[in-house]
């Protein structure tokens, strides 16, 4: 029950044991990665976990960095949403747990902030659904 996969002990005196190159499912193990988590690539529910890259809304936009007051002023801010994925970067978030799933405030003056398009592991995101 490793997490990491199959192993065997070592006849190399300074390595007592490794993971062995098992091939599964049509493919070579991952054993530089072995025992690590399989990283996140969809996100249910509220998206309020989000931490991905996606800096563009659904309409087109580009993310506003979430440090930044300009073009749009706002209180979504990292001291007022602690441990919210907030930062000196322009990612979606939903730091207010909002129920369209993550969003951002955009850079353009005229669109204060817009959904974004963000996996869901069922389906691709969709507002309209939501």
């Amino acid at each position: 029950n490793e997490p990491g996969g199959a192993w065997c002990y070592t006849t190399d005196p300074e390595e007592r044991w490794d993971y062995c190159q098992v091939k599964t499912c049509e493919k070579d193990a991952d054993i530089e990665n072995a025992g690590k988590p399989e990283p996140q690539t969809c996100w249910e529910g509220l998206q309020k976990d989000y931490r991905g890259d996606v800096a563009k809304t659904m309409s087109g936009y580009d993310c506003m960095n979430w440090k930044q007051q300009s073009p749009h002023s706002h209180s979504r801010t990292e001291a007022n949403y602690p441990n919210s994925g907030l930062g000196d970067h322009n990612y979606c978030r939903n730091p207010d747990n909002d129920p369209g799933g993550a969003w951002c405030y955009t850079t353009d003056p005229e669109e204060r902030w817009d959904y974004c398009q963000v996996k869901t592991c069922e389906k691709d995101a969709d507002i309209e659904n939501a």
